[in-house]
């Protein structure tokens, strides 16, 4: 149920009184877009030679919009269309739209702006956006002297890192070496604010708050992007403000600095003010219900289509209780990939890592790493699978006979066997018979890395994809059949960013109850799941 605005909300009595004052206006410029686009952010606001600035507008979530590049003019203001994405990359209604292009407009020595896009919309034709992200393969490129965009050419994607902290909202250094930068008060989905921060951290001197960013109507929820330009002044790109159409700031920090002492106005945005229950009667003006409804509207739709998206379009495996011990925090780059997993029966796990010639043994504790010393662990590869199996006629997918071969097996019941298939298939086969039962694809991408089940065989689990790539944890027993069961991702409240692609090495505890996964990229994890839900 829709929780009210003035429930579980950060108060406000102990904040200072210019807390919801604004920079000083006479140093403040805002460039909004047309209050009637269906666009709601920017991610990318990049400077070319002679001071071009182009800014991306952008759709998230349900806004089912392909972005759009507009030409910044700094010395006015002014927004010139450049192009829409939608035709250049010729997306249909049933195609999730190139919605963004995020952090990558560059300009080229030639003069063109080379930029890719990034998606986290949904399509026209689907009331649900439930994928967590998208990247484009392709670039895009636009020639400032006749506007006309193209695909350039795919590309291959390097794997990201961690983010900074996510209140730090874009940072730039002017003429005199002082850092210029934003911090966003987070608040639960609902009510986001940026103050912006003067620190001249070069002379030792203490930073300064100076002010809530953007105009008294409407104040900048969250910064895309920040640039410095040679007359020192910031220009800012905002966004996320409630599924508003965002804009561009400009602020004269040479002027902002003339002004330190003079009266500042005070936000009429009511956008700040509802992330608080006592934020109302702070409110300077009447009429707060009437100016903040379109916004607590916003922030029921955004609840309920997050609680659709856990409830009944959720890509993470599921447990009473899951944890992640981060590998790529305790061994060097590289030597963090999981490669197997073992129940010892002192009730300890065993845990092998490692990469070409390393091999590190960690041994777990209560979900505590207690030990790391050199190990070896010999993983069964195809050309070691036993005797009894190599008779099994294995399933494929069409055209990939060559695929069908056993990634990895495990004993099941009276005589018979489950196999994985390094086509991401999996079988049950019966050594007795002769016979091998298909049971379905579990990984479109990648073969079966290895299977584990309980003591008594009444179920299995496995982990499949393309080992530097998505991946995801599956299920089979008897009763229900073959359930794939998620991806390896933890959010708050259970463990905070940690997110991993490629789960590689499985094992379930002898009681049956917690499931561990080890993966294999650079952000290697073990995951434990207590009683993971299977159906």
């Amino acid at each position: 149920m829709y929780t009210p605005p003035d429930q579980g909300q950060y108060r406000v009595e102990s904040l200072s009184p210019d807390y919801f004052l604004m920079l000083p206006q006479e140093a403040v410029r805002y460039s909004p877009f047309p209050d009637d686009l269906p666009h709601n952010a920017i991610w990318d606001f990049g400077c070319g030679p002679g001071d071009t600035m182009c800014a991306a507008l952008c759709g998230e979530l349900s806004a089912a919009v392909s972005v759009r590049l507009y030409r910044y003019m700094p010395d006015t203001g002014g927004l010139r269309f450049c192009f829409d994405g939608g035709p250049v990359t010729l997306t249909s209604p049933r195609m999730i739209p190139p919605s963004k292009i995020h952090t990558s407009i560059h300009p080229t020595h030639e003069g063109k702006v080379i930029m890719t896009t990034h998606t986290a919309a949904r399509s026209q034709v689907h009331s649900h956006w439930m994928i967590s992200f998208h990247f484009s393969d392709y670039l895009y490129a636009i020639d400032p002297a006749t506007l006309k965009g193209e695909r350039t050419g795919r590309f291959v994607p390097e794997e990201y890192s961690p983010a900074l902290p996510s209140a730090l909202k874009g940072m730039a250094f002017d003429g005199d070496g002082t850092l210029w930068y934003a911090v966003m008060w987070p608040s639960a989905s609902r009510g986001e604010h940026t103050h912006l921060h003067r620190w001249d951290i070069l002379r030792g001197v203490r930073p300064e708050c100076l002010g809530m960013l953007g105009a008294p109507g409407r104040v900048t929820s969250c910064i895309g992007e920040m640039l410095m330009d040679r007359r020192d002044v910031l220009h800012i790109a905002d966004t996320n403000h409630g599924g508003d159409p965002p804009g561009i700031l400009a602020v004269d920090t040479r002027r902002l600095a003339e002004l330190q002492g003079c009266a500042r106005p005070q936000a009429l945005d009511p956008v700040p003010y509802i992330a608080y229950p006592d934020g109302r009667t702070l409110y300077p003006e009447e009429g707060f219900k009437e100016r903040a409804a379109r916004y607590l509207c916003f922030v029921k739709e955004t609840e309920e289509e997050n609680r659709f998206i856990t409830e009944q379009a959720s890509t993470s495996v599921r447990a009473d209780s899951a944890s992640a011990l981060r590998l790529w925090e305790r061994l060097p780059r590289g030597e963090a990939a999981a490669r197997a997993l073992r129940w010892e029966e002192s009730g300890d796990l065993a845990l092998w890592c490692g990469g070409p010639g390393i091999c590190r043994r960690l041994t777990i504790r209560n979900r505590t790493i207690i030990d790391i010393a050199e190990g070896d662990e010999r993983i069964p590869s195809p050309e070691a699978a036993p005797e009894a199996i190599r008779s099994a006629r294995l399933p494929w997918r069409q055209g990939r006979q060559h695929r069908a071969r056993a990634s990895c097996w495990l004993k099941w019941k009276k005589s018979q066997w489950l196999i994985g298939t390094e086509d991401g298939l999996l079988a049950r086969f019966d050594e007795d018979t002769g016979k091998t039962f298909a049971l379905g694809a579990v990984g479109l991408h990648g073969p079966v890395h290895q299977l584990t089940a309980d003591l008594d065989c009444a179920c299995a689990y496995g982990v499949s994809g393309d080992p530097n790539g998505l991946g995801h944890v599956f299920s089979y027993d008897d009763a229900n059949g073959l359930r794939e069961i998620g991806r390896t991702r933890l959010f708050p409240p259970d463990d905070y960013a940690s997110s991993s692609a490629g789960p590689t090495a499985v094992a379930l505890s002898p009681d049956g109850r917690t499931l561990a996964v080890g993966t294999a990229d650079d952000l290697a994890c073990l995951y434990l799941y207590e009683n993971p839900w299977r159906v």
